[in-house]
C-alpha cells in the first residue's frame, strides 16, 4: 500500500508546484486619489452611536432616526480650495460649521480634520474614500473628563 501512497504523492507535488507561475506581471494602474475621491456633495444615511466604555458586541445603539429628521445634513468638499460646507438641516449639529479641511495624510488617510475660525476637529476615516466609493464613513469622538466616552459612526452617500 506504501507503494501506492508515494506516487501518488509525488504527483500531487508535482501538479502544485507546475501550478504555481511567478513570473506574470500584474500592472493595477495608478491608485486612486483620495483628494479627487471626497470633493464632492455628501447626504447623510445614517448615524450609529457606540459606546466606547464597552466592549460587549452589542455597544452600538442605530440613532439614525434622530438624525434624519426632516432635511438630512449634507457636507459638500472642495479639494481644490480645501473647503468644506456643512449644511446641518434639521440634524443635531455634532459637527463644527464649514470652513477649511484636510486630511492627516494625502496619500494613506485616516482623518478628515476640519477648521472653522480656528477651531479644529477630528473625524475618524472608518474607510477608505475612492472616486469610486459612494460611502463617506466616519465617525465623531466625543470625551467626558479628557476619556473618549461615545462616538458616532456617520455614514454619507455621494449626491454628484
Amino acid at each position: 500500500m506504501k507503494k501506492i501512497h508515494i506516487p501518488f504523492l509525488m504527483l500531487l507535488v508535482g501538479l502544485f508546484m507546475t501550478a504555481c507561475d511567478n513570473n506574470k506581471n500584474y500592472e493595477f494602474g495608478e491608485p486612486y486619489s483620495k483628494l479627487e475621491g471626497i470633493a464632492d456633495t455628501w447626504e447623510l444615511t445614517s448615524v450609529e452611536q457606540v459606546d466606547k466604555l464597552t466592549l460587549s458586541a452589542d455597544s452600538t445603539l442605530d440613532v439614525s432616526s434622530v438624525f434624519l429628521k426632516g432635511t438630512p445634513m449634507t457636507l459638500a468638499f472642495n479639494s481644490s480650495e480645501m473647503t468644506v460646507v456643512v449644511e446641518a438641516g434639521d440634524s443635531p449639529q455634532l459637527l463644527i460649521g464649514g470652513g477649511s479641511w484636510s486630511f492627516d495624510d494625502d496619500e494613506y488617510p485616516t482623518a478628515i480634520i476640519l477648521n472653522a475660525n480656528g477651531v479644529e476637529q477630528t473625524l475618524r476615516m472608518l474607510k477608505t474614500i475612492r472616486t469610486v466609493d459612494e460611502t463617506l464613513e466616519f465617525q465623531v469622538s466625543r470625551s467626558f473628563r479628557g476619556q473618549s466616552t461615545v462616538g458616532y459612526n456617520f455614514t454619507f452617500v455621494r449626491q454628484n
